[in-house]
C-alpha cells in the first residue's frame, strides 16, 4: 500500500503556474486517476497527521478542455484567471460536440496576458457531462463522463474552461467524491506531487504520494 509522507506543518499551497514549479526535478502534480487512489486511501487510514487530514483543496496535474455546454469546440478554448487568459487551440476538434479533452502531459507558454497551453497526445471523451451532478467516471483518466465505474460528483461550468482538475479532502473525508472543473487556476490551493524514485521535492511541506506500485 502506498502512504502519503507524514509532514508537520501546513501544506505548500500557490497558484496552478507555481503548483507546477514546487514539484521540482523528478516530481509531477499528482494525476486525477492517481488523486482518486490517494484520496481513497488517506480516508480509509484515516491519518492521525492533521496537515492530511485537512489537506484542502489540491492540483492534479490533468488537464480537462471542454467547451460550452452542448456546444462543439470553436477554434480555441480559454478560461480568464486574473490576471491570465488561459488559451488552447482547439481547430482540429472544431466539429466535436458534448465532448472533452483530456491530457496529463502538456507545455505552458507565457504570452504577454495569455498562458497557451499545448496538449501532448490529448484523449477525446466523446461522453462528457454536459452539467454538474453525480456521474460515472472513466476509469482511465478518473473524470467524469457518461459510461464509466465509482459515481462522482462532478463540477463544470456552463461557459466551458480549460484548465486543471481539481480535488479536496477534509475534515471527516469532506468532499473526496467531488470532481471540480470550475475553478480559476489563481486560487491558492495545496500541491501533491508523485514520483517513481525516491525523490523529495524541493519544499519540505509538498505532500509525497508514491506512485510506485500504481495501476
Amino acid at each position: 500500500m502506498n502512504s502519503p509522507r507524514s509532514i508537520t506543518a501546513p501544506p505548500v499551497k500557490g497558484d496552478f503556474a507555481k503548483a507546477r514549479g514546487y514539484a521540482g526535478k523528478g516530481l509531477k502534480l499528482i494525476s486525477s486517476k492517481v488523486a482518486d487512489v490517494f484520496l481513497e486511501e488517506i480516508s480509509r487510514d484515516q491519518p492521525e497527521n492533521a496537515t492530511l487530514a485537512k489537506l484542502g483543496y489540491f492540483w492534479t496535474g490533468t488537464m480537462v478542455a471542454y467547451p460550452p455546454a452542448g456546444r462543439t469546440f470553436g477554434h480555441q478554448q480559454e478560461y480568464y484567471s486574473r490576471p491570465f487568459f488561459y488559451v488552447m487551440d482547439t481547430r482540429e476538434f472544431s466539429n466535436v460536440a458534448g465532448a472533452a479533452l483530456v491530457f496529463d502531459n502538456f507545455r505552458m507558454v507565457e504570452d504577454k496576458q495569455k498562458r497557451m497551453i499545448f496538449p501532448i497526445e490529448p484523449i477525446v471523451m466523446f461522453d462528457f457531462p454536459q452539467e454538474s451532478g453525480w456521474f460515472p467516471i472513466d476509469p482511465e483518466t478518473a473524470v467524469p463522463s457518461r459510461a464509466g465505474i465509482s459515481r462522482r460528483f462532478l463540477w463544470r461550468t456552463k461557459e466551458g474552461r480549460v484548465g486543471p482538475v481539481v480535488r479536496a479532502h477534509g475534515h471527516n473525508g469532506w468532499a473526496i467524491s467531488d470532481i471540480f472543473l470550475h475553478h480559476r487556476m489563481n486560487e491558492n490551493f495545496s500541491v501533491v506531487v508523485t514520483s517513481d524514485e525516491q525523490q523529495e521535492p524541493e519544499s519540505d511541506n509538498v505532500v509525497v504520494f508514491p506512485k510506485r506500485g500504481l495501476i
